[in-house]
This record gives C-alpha cells, sequence and structure tokens, in this order.
C-alpha cells in the first residue's frame, strides 16, 4: 500500500480515509508519469481505465464513501440501468 509517510509498517487507524484507486489496463501493467507531475500513462501508451473508492476506517469496519445513495457501487452499474 502506498501511503504519504511511505511507512510500510503503518497501521490503518479509526477515523481514516484512504482512496483505492485500481487502473485496468489492456496492455502493459508498467506505468509513466506525465511531465505536468500528475497525469499516469501505460508505458506502452495502451488503452487503460482508472477509477477510485474512498474507504472511511469506522469501529464497525470499512465503509465505502463513494458508494450511490441507495448503496449500490456505481463502478458495477451496466450503462443505461
Amino acid at each position: 500500500m502506498r501511503s504519504t509517510n511511505n511507512n510500510a509498517n503503518s497501521e490503518l487507524e479509526f477515523g481514516q480515509a484512504i482512496a483505492i484507486e485500481p487502473m485496468v489496463a489492456v496492455g502493459t501493467w508498467r506505468t509513466k508519469q506525465n511531465r505536468d507531475g500528475w497525469t499516469i500513462e501505460t508505458a506502452d501508451m495502451s488503452p487503460a481505465a482508472h477509477f477510485e473508492h474512498t474507504v472511511l476506517v469506522t469501529e464497525n469496519g470499512p465503509e465505502i464513501m463513494t458508494l450511490l445513495e441507495d448503496g449500490t457501487d456505481p463502478w458495477l452499474v451496466a450503462p443505461g440501468q
């Protein structure tokens, strides 16, 4: 897990929020960062998609903050539904 403190031994604590940001690519898993310091592309320039979930660590377990109001995952809803 990558974190701002880069401490591999750090543990999540109640009240913390983390972003889980997978990227799915057609080609290579290798990436490169653009000159703007923010944009990430696949090293072979193949098509890729990125999405994010924000998760809050609570005393009752993880709470996904980026669900729709009805509790569904917006990334699992088929187009046109």
